[in-house]
């Protein structure tokens, strides 16, 4: 939706060119009360979408100057429109005048003469500017007609214009001739071939964009006043061509390359050290290292706004794509996200500390969200080497704002924890998984059903998966209780048919043992027999990487209707060492996106995704997460937990197993009121009792038929713009995608290095395209992106890059390439 303001009436035409069936364009001089009650009325049917309403935008031309004053926007009728879509004119650049110049950035000059004589010239006098050639061999040689096609061509020529460019033709003295007159540039080599004319249009071109782009009162360093640049009346063609060199896929390496090439030739970085404000195009890198610092003082300061608008405007620079750069802007990234989730639940917390229900339904509703940015931030902080420490102070603020929101949600829920009891009302229990998602789906035979049990797949990983896994199925996530004490042994056993019943945890010597009925539970053997006794040959149980296996779908017999794939790695990676650990989450969610697929082909109509307990993470544990048990005779669970017999203390919360729902031989069951643990140096952690390790996901999946696939999407691989050699341990790919007239979406994919042998030694690093929970790729139609590839440092040699279908595992693309590093 957009209103147009014309108090010249120069884009009548243009506006009302734009109608079509799904666009309308209502004119405001035809009366203000019926043009508004029509655009009110257009404004309800954008809201019904486009299927609906029949129509996608809405355009209101307004023969009128733009509202500038609070006043003057409240009485125009059309304002609110505008606030809701967007207004024309609204920056500087939408000026008349700047418009004219950008759009003839060749002829700058008679642009700025044109208005100098007439303030309001039309269209049709602006277009006429430049319409004769003068450089007759250029444009012969080159196949072009306008000055910024000819710049274009000499500094990224295509393989038909180097070929026009090398031949005998005379051209050099036309191009001195052009260069000066359109740029203020003497050609200062007197060789007769492109490639010196090349690199010094380069030089020209690179530094008088910074020079134009630093702010007015900013002076330049005396030992780079001598430089030439170009003349002022050619700022926007210098523009014009820096921008589109940098823009366009096919000269955007040759950009990069150009530029750090002159940038160390001219020694900018160092001579420009003390300049704090280098404007805001970065044409240098060192430019783009500028923005980056600002981008962290500003989150030191607290200053999230600045901090946004620096993420936002180094979205698109080409500096980002190259691999540290992009992963240390992924941080800043995740760092102001973080920070800004936690105000936002902070400040609404109050009104869900009354009871304990209310406190959960906060968790799952908004501040699940939270514990997810914290994870992504864990992770890429954990993927980055950051040698200097420049991005400590961002990383330790976001830190220290999440554990202390976290921990003021946390004194709540134990506060009601004790009060009320586990679980409450309204939310089942682990102990009742089996019995209300999977049995009713036994009771009829031939009906096909995958449990499938994943050991510490907290909520947030949850609400992730589902989303994962949307095309292969309709996906409901529901959020249960896990049991306290939330350690695997006790939390798997509530996962078994009748644990509602049978699970109860008794006294062995100085440990615990948990038990179904009669039968000891000692190990995961022990809880598959469980299930064996009950549904006999109509049970099967798999470990969840077996999925990926070629003949999975045919050693599955007919006979099996209760598919049991459990996997317990994010556990036990988690346990061995937080970071590989973290990074290891994505396998999982990979392969379960996988299991849907495979599982669909084998005729299973429904799965059951189930975990035993959640985690907490605190990736810089100091002295101050440890807690004292609190008095009497205790049995210590996994550093978080009490069963045993004592009294509880300001730090310490105590109650009775019955009131949390647990039945055995344990009177009481005692944990610490915050994220502490009981032993020191816990990264990762569970046990006790938080909504991270209590509230788990119970994810049910209702499988689709299998769709055909779109024979028109293609998917490509490039590396600078076709090279077989990295140099660089962070290589950055560009994957893009197409389709045909009638493809709608594009699969996720996934992208990695193997050697000859299959070994894995180079994964996308996370952010941007790249899900950080997930590592797929995820790519609009008709859509590029860049892609940095963390190899291994381990690794040196030949290898592929791979572009695989997420869910299928099949090979989409791949490219050749070989490890060249540069000492």
């Amino acid at each position: 939706m957009l209103v147009v303001y014309d108090d010249q009436q120069r884009y009548r035409e243009a506006c009302f060119d734009l109608a079509n069936d799904l666009t309308v364009v209502l004119d405001a001089s035809e009366g203000s009360i019926p043009t508004r009650e029509v655009a009110m009325q257009n404004l309800q049917k954008i809201g019904y979408g486009t299927e609906k309403s029949g129509i996608q935008n809405l355009l209101i031309y307004v023969p009128a100057a733009v509202p500038e004053s609070k006043q003057d926007k409240m009485l125009d009728p059309y304002w609110v429109h505008a606030e809701i879509g967007d207004v024309f004119p609204r920056k500087a650049g939408d000026d008349f005048e700047q418009i004219c110049l950008a759009f003839k950035a060749d002829h700058a000059t008679e642009i700025r003469s044109i208005f100098s004589t007439n303030p309001c010239p039309n269209l049709d006098t602006i277009d006429r500017v430049g319409a004769g050639g003068g450089w007759p061999t250029l444009e012969s040689l080159l196949d072009v007609e306008s000055t910024q096609e000819i710049l274009s061509a000499l500094l990224a020529p295509t393989d038909f214009q180097q070929s026009g460019l090398n031949s005998k033709q005379p051209w050099v003295s036309e191009a001195k001739d052009l260069l000066l007159r359109s740029l203020g540039m003497q050609l200062v080599t007197e060789q007769t071939t492109h490639t010196p004319v090349k690199d010094e249009l380069w030089r020209f071109i690179l530094y008088s964009e910074f020079v134009f782009d630093l702010p007015e009162d900013v002076e330049l360093p005396d030992s780079l006043k001598s430089v030439p640049s170009a003349t002022k009346d050619a700022k926007e063609l210098v523009y014009s061509i820096c921008h589109r060199m940098r823009q366009n896929n096919e000269t955007q390496a040759l950009y990069i390359e150009q530029a750090q090439e002159v940038q160390t030739a001219l020694q900018l970085e160092k001579r420009c050290n003390e300049i704090l404000q280098l404007g805001n195009r970065d044409t240098f890198p060192f430019e783009e290292r500028s923005f980056f610092l600002q981008c962290v003082d500003a989150i030191k300061a607290g200053d999230l706004d600045r901090a946004r608008t620096l993420l936002t405007r180094n979205k698109g620079s080409v500096w980002v794509g190259l691999g540290e750069s992009q992963a240390q802007w992924n941080i800043l990234k995740c760092v102001v996200h973080l920070v800004e989730k936690c105000g936002d639940c902070q400040s609404g917390f109050s009104a869900y500390t009354k009871s304990l229900d209310k406190v959960i339904f906060f968790y799952i509703d908004q501040f699940y969200k939270v514990d997810q940015l914290h994870r992504e931030l864990e992770h890429a902080v954990g993927d980055h080497v950051d040698y200097d420490g420049t991005l400590v102070p961002a990383i330790e603020s976001a830190r220290q704002t999440y554990f202390s929101v976290a921990s003021d949600v946390q004194t709540v829920f134990t506060k009601q924890l004790v009060a009320e009891g586990w679980p409450p009302a309204g939310i089942h229990g682990n102990s009742e998984t089996f019995t209300r998602q999977v049995k009713p789906h036994l009771t009829e035979s031939g009906k096909k059903i995958a449990y499938i049990m994943i050991d510490a797949l907290r909520y947030e990983l949850g609400a992730v998966l589902v989303d994962e896994l949307d095309g292969e199925g309709n996906a409901e996530l529901q959020a249960a209780c896990a049991v306290i004490p939330t350690v695997t042994p006790i939390g798997m056993t509530s996962l078994l048919p009748d644990a509602e019943s049978q699970m109860r945890v008794e006294k062995n010597g100085d440990d615990f043992q948990v038990m179904m009925g009669e039968m000891r539970i000692d190990h995961v053997d022990h809880r598959m027999k469980w299930i064996e006794n009950l549904y006999g040959q109509r049970f099967k149980q798999i470990k969840l990487d077996d999925v990926k296996k070629a003949k999975f779908v045919e050693g599955l017999a007919d006979h099996v209707e209760l598919l049991v794939i459990r996997s317990s790695s994010i556990d036990s990676a988690m346990e061995n060492a937080l970071q590989p650990g973290l990074a290891h989450i994505k396998n999982d969610i990979q392969t379960l996106r996988v299991a849907m697929h495979r599982l669909r082909e084998a005729g299973f109509d429904r799965a059951v995704i189930a975990t035993d307990h959640g985690f907490c993470l605190n990736a810089n544990p100091d002295s101050g997460d440890t807690c004292k048990q609190p008095s009497g005779t205790w049995k210590d669970l996994h550093h978080r937990c009490l069963l045993g017999d004592g009294a509880a203390n300001s730090s310490n919360w105590v109650c009775e197993s019955g009131h949390l729902g647990l039945k055995g031989d344990f009177p009481k069951i005692a944990g610490p009121k915050s994220f502490a643990c009981y032993t020191a140096n816990n990264q990762y952690f569970h046990g006790g009792a938080s909504l991270q390790e209590a509230v788990v996901p119970c994810i049910s999946v209702q499988l689709k038929q299998a769709e055909t696939e779109d024979d028109n999407v293609v998917f490509s691989l490039r590396y600078k713009r076709g090279a077989t050699k990295v140099t660089t341990k962070i290589p950055v790919l560009e994957v893009s995608v197409t389709g045909g007239l009638f493809s709608e979406t594009a699969p996720d994919v996934i992208l990695k290095a193997v050697t000859a042998k299959g070994e894995v030694v180079g994964e996308p690093k996370p952010g941007g395209v790249v899900n950080p929970a997930t590592g797929t790729i995820a790519l609009e139609m008709n859509q590029s992106a860049k892609v940095p590839v963390k190899m291994s440092n381990a690794f040196e040699g030949k290898f592929k890059i791979q572009l695989i279908d997420a869910s299928t595992l099949a090979e989409l693309q791949a490219i050749d390439l070989e490890t060249d590093y540069m000492v």
